[in-house]
């Protein structure tokens, strides 16, 4: 899979086993080549349907940004504890030294989430 930093959002249908800790790397790309994203703020999250109620929201301690990799980790408590069984997830990343009233950001990665019971 990869993503772009770019005007095109790469779609990716993940599939998870519920109640086992899950990781999702996602490269980073700009013009084809990887893009260091390093410090860039992350905003991940797990939704009903593409702006439907929220079932999650990744702690900045479950994201790893290094290089031109971002890695979402969803720990198996965690994941044990849904009650849900279907939703969109969506990955933005926002360039800290842009301006807070008009941030850089950009939608790199969507997508449907399914958790499989274990």
């Amino acid at each position: 899979m990869s993503s772009a930093l770019e005007s095109e959002v790469r779609e990716y249908d993940w599939r998870i086993t519920q109640g086992t800790r899950e990781r999702l790397v996602i490269p980073v790309f700009r013009d084809g080549a990887p893009y260091d994203v390093t410090d860039w703020i992350v905003d991940a999250v797990i939704r009903a349907h593409a702006g439907g109620a929220l079932y999650y929201r990744w702690p900045t301690e479950l994201v790893d940004v290094t290089g031109s990799e971002v890695t979402l980790t969803i720990p198996a408590p965690v994941s044990s504890a849904w009650d849900w069984t279907r939703g969109w997830y969506r990955v933005t990343l926002s360039d800290p030294s842009s301006p807070t009233e008009d941030p850089d950001a950009w939608r790199v990665l969507q997508g449907e989430i399914t958790i499989d019971p274990e």
